[in-house]
């Protein structure tokens, strides 16, 4: 079977890099040896095709400039995909970057919604936020075949449109090296993943760590991951305008991660909109409990008060109640801690690639059999 997968997003990509580009490679790494497989995915600086892991990389569009590259991407991946004569395509839909195949080839072409963002888009950017709302709606309704990596958000998919879609559930995995990880505790709370102070909700978590810091003995604050030049000088001005005992951590190593996970008192992940969090998993690998969002994706991965705490979203007071249960009472942090582990041994990456390709077959078969 030929399949393209086309994904803005690339696990190099310094400007994003993030979970959905690691569940992918991740995947396909597994069915490469049974397949062939293409990826198509948006231009950057140290973006070079080649072949690797069994996988064609090609990166079409201008690289220099952020919104030029998505934009390049989005024309460019779109008519690309016009006349692949792949056997799957496989979306994984950004509304900053769409790329419309679902409404010309629906049959053979799978979406993969990571997240549903609604009116985040229009609240960030204003007006200029409409087109990706209207993106995503457009998506939701063309689309005919979809991955979701969350059961909530295919049960806002399945509330809105309850026929004439396959909509197929495949979680996502993690690093199974952190299983194995002894965990320690150096006192500091660890927020880690990229580093978009308003979809990761970065603002919220300063917010509530500066009340709290004025009231109790707080550990140290670590911020670690990738984040645009913006985005990172928003959080070190908040940092040094009030002199918060904070540490922030860029572009950091897959062992860097894994010593800061392991490390850590506890994860805070308080997203305004997730897909599936990957962090909140590899947190209950290495035996950390994590406070995250109820939201779709974080209620997921995060089983509240059984492997973290679950608050309000956009609630900083919430947030800093929550912060100051999990510094003070080590008891509590330890037996969620406990419980996560065993709850993290249950999304392996063989499995979730089985799952993946199964629905593959599945629409291939049902198109060769019309």
């Amino acid at each position: 079977m030929t399949i393209t997968y086309y994904s803005y997003d690339h696990i190099d990509n310094p400007r994003c890099g993030g979970g959905g580009a690691y569940r992918g490679l991740e995947i396909h790494k597994r069915l490469a040896p049974a397949h062939t497989i293409t990826f198509v995915s948006g231009n950057f600086a140290q973006a070079q095709d080649g072949r690797k892991y069994g996988i064609d990389f090609h990166f079409p569009g201008l690289r220099r400039n952020y919104l030029l590259s998505r934009i390049s991407f989005a024309l460019l991946a779109t008519w690309r995909s016009l006349f692949d004569r792949a056997d799957v395509l496989v979306i994984e839909f950004s509304v900053y970057a769409p790329v419309p195949t679902f409404l010309f080839k629906p049959r053979r072409t799978i979406v993969q919604f990571n997240h549903i963002i609604g009116n985040e888009p229009i609240k960030k950017y204003g007006v200029f936020g409409i087109a990706a709302w209207i993106a995503e709606r457009i998506a939701l309704a063309g689309s005919k075949n979809l991955i979701t990596i969350a059961e909530s958000t295919a049960c806002l998919i399945r509330q809105k449109y309850p026929e004439g879609k396959d909509i197929r559930v495949i979680y996502t995995g993690f690093n199974e090296e952190l299983l194995r990880l002894k965990p320690e505790d150096n006192r500091y709370i660890l927020c880690l993943g990229r580093l978009d102070v308003h979809m990761k909700g970065i603002d919220i978590l300063l917010h509530a760590y500066r009340q709290i810091s004025s009231k109790i003995a707080t550990p140290p604050l670590v911020l670690a991951g990738r984040g645009t030049q913006k985005d990172i000088a928003w959080i070190g001005n908040f940092i040094s305008a009030h002199k918060l005992n904070c540490r922030l951590h860029i572009n950091i190593s897959e062992e860097q991660k894994f010593d800061l996970l392991r490390k850590a008192s506890f994860v805070c992940m308080p997203s305004r909109f997730e897909g599936w969090n990957i962090v909140a998993i590899e947190a209950a690998a290495c035996s950390k409990a994590t406070i995250g969002t109820n939201i779709p994706g974080l209620r997921d991965s995060i089983r509240h008060e059984n492997t973290g705490i679950l608050v309000e979203p956009e609630s900083s007071e919430r947030l800093a109640t929550a912060l100051k249960k999990m510094i003070t009472d080590a008891d509590y942090r330890a037996g969620l801690a406990r419980n996560g582990r065993q709850w993290a041994r249950t999304f392996t990456w063989d499995a979730i690639a089985a799952e993946q390709e199964r629905f593959y077959l599945d629409l291939s078969n049902k198109r060769s059999s019309h």
